[in-house]
């Protein structure tokens, strides 16, 4: 009589991390996909500058850009010091009234395009951002981050399209 061949059982948690680390691969996989699918949208962005992931500032704070998605704005990284190479200079922060009703993308943009400016020449004392070669910039809350983190605030900075800048403006 032939001898049949040993039958091989394999311990019952070999089975189950093999199950497991499929299912947990193919969940990393939906997650990954829905972060690059979900990215902001076009109405969530002003002056180039996307708001809900724009950390606060205040007058004469320093900061970098971090490089955006492809073909989408730079955003603003945190504060870095104004002694150290940075690529903008925050001027002013103009705080919207706390109202429930976001004021619109529109809106927001024709204040900051109106006061802005003035707030620059102010900042820089009697050398106008033409003069110094900086261009004047700004970003203001998206109706997200208006509505959720309560952010009222339009941020007046300027760069130097030369390159980054080191001390401050004042």
């Amino acid at each position: 009589m032939a001898e049949s061949a040993p039958v091989v059982v394999r311990p019952w948690w070999r089975r189950t991390s093999v199950v497991v680390g499929v299912a947990l691969a193919a969940i990393a996989g939906v997650v990954i996909a829905v972060l690059a699918v979900s990215g902001s949208s076009s109405d969530d962005q002003t002056n180039g500058l996307p708001s809900p992931a724009v950390p606060r500032f205040d007058a004469g704070d320093c900061f970098d850009f971090l490089a955006g998605p492809e073909g989408g704005p730079d955003l603003p990284r945190g504060k870095v010091s104004c002694d150290q190479p940075h690529d903008a200079e925050v001027v002013a922060v103009l705080i919207q009234p706390d109202k429930d009703d976001y004021p619109g993308s529109a809106s927001l943009g024709a204040l900051a395009r109106e006061r802005c400016p003035e707030r620059v020449a102010a900042y820089l004392g009697q050398v106008s951002p033409e003069t110094a070669k900086l261009s004047m910039r700004f970003y203001h809350p998206t109706e997200t981050a208006w509505r959720f983190d309560g952010d009222r605030n339009v941020t007046c900075f300027v760069t130097d399209p030369a390159g980054p800048m080191t001390g401050s403006l004042r």
